[in-house]
């Protein structure tokens, strides 16, 4: 694996999933970040927390996967919140006008809660298989 390829760091939270990029999130990352997400979509992961709080900005191809991944997400009954302590990233998601269709919350603790109170998809919880 090349050192410029995204990776994640992954810590389980009860039913959700905390991931955190090894390195900023750039343009070019779009489509392995949708691919990881997709793999988790896969694996019955409805919760998930994405800990941004190193990064310094957030492109808009990646902040269109993230709306896109969290609107399947609450399809199911699912979540995924944002970790972004106040900054750019929150200003940015403000201006647009997105914070109730893409959570924040400044902690991973804060998001970890939010993220598990999403409710339960159709027909019932599905456990989810390991990362």
């Amino acid at each position: 694996m090349h050192p410029w390829q995204l990776q994640f760091a992954a810590a389980e939270h009860g039913d959700v999933l905390v991931l955190k990029p090894t390195r900023q999130l750039e343009g070019q990352d779009y489509d392995a970040l949708s691919l990881k997400l997709e793999e988790l979509a896969r694996q019955g992961r409805r919760r998930l927390v994405l800990d941004l709080s190193a990064a310094k900005y957030l492109r808009s191809a990646v902040l269109g996967v993230l709306l896109a991944h969290q609107q399947r997400l609450a399809e199911q009954g699912g979540r995924l919140v944002l970790v972004a302590p106040e900054g750019a990233i929150t200003r940015v998601l403000r201006f647009a006008n997105l914070q109730a269709d893409l959570p924040v919350r400044p902690d991973v603790a804060a998001a970890v809660q939010l993220a598990a109170a999403a409710p339960e998809p159709p027909g019932g919880p599905e456990a989810p298989k390991d990362p």
